[in-house]
């Protein structure tokens, strides 16, 4: 059209650039070889995930001491409670592009998602609620520690992430417990008192990180 520039570099952009950036929504079937499932360690120490389909560990992610979100395993907890962990090594990027939040659950409501973090022989070291497209909060962190303490499972095993933001009063810190509106918060299963209690403790836990924003 008149007067319409093509933005520049648009005359090299390749049909694979476009399916590259593309959301690819799982399946049923794909979905399910992501399922997972934890069992506390024979001491109860550790919590251990494994792939619920064939039985093996969740692989070691990274270099812990390195954390960077490019190698994290991808992770979305679904409104039945259901823990799904895509590893990019068993995923074909070729095929389908970059693994997103919003296609693990084919763009369905969820309760978090994020990137998770494991050591060997299925040990989950961290986990986060880090993801783009949903942006879950604090109190959708409470909702996963609360989860895995009624579970019975050793939640002051794992280091659990937050953000540091660079408004001082919007980290994710013990007072910012006081601001969520939890009265608000209506899901079957959860009870907003517990909610609030499991905030306190997630925000004064040893092993409660801030990530800088």
């Amino acid at each position: 059209m008149d007067g319409i520039n093509a933005m520049h570099g648009d005359a090299k952009c390749k049909k694979y650039d476009f399916n590259h950036d593309k959301v690819h929504y799982f399946t049923d079937k794909e979905r399910e070889e992501y399922e997972v499932y934890f069992t506390p360690s024979k001491d109860g120490t550790k919590l251990i995930g494994r792939y619920k389909h064939n039985d093996e560990y969740i692989p070691e992610s990274i270099d812990i001491s390195e954390r960077d979100d490019e190698d994290a395993h991808h992770y979305m907890w679904n409104l039945n409670r259901t823990m799904y962990i895509v590893v990019d090594e068993l995923w074909d990027e070729a095929k389908y592009g970059l693994v997103k939040h919003t296609g693990i659950v084919a763009g369905q409501p969820a309760l978090a998602g994020g990137e998770v973090y494991f050591k060997k022989n299925g040990v989950l070291w961290g986990i986060d609620v880090f993801s783009g497209h949903y942006k879950p909060g604090l109190e959708h962190l409470s909702m996963l520690y609360q989860w895995m303490k009624e579970e019975g499972w050793p939640v002051n095993s794992i280091h659990w992430m937050g953000l540091k933001e660079r408004d001082k009063s919007r980290s994710w810190t013990k007072e910012r417990c006081d601001m969520i509106r939890w009265h608000k918060i209506e899901i079957d299963g959860f009870d907003v008192d517990d909610l609030r209690q499991s905030c306190y403790e997630l925000t004064t836990s040893p092993y409660w990180t801030l990530i800088e924003d």
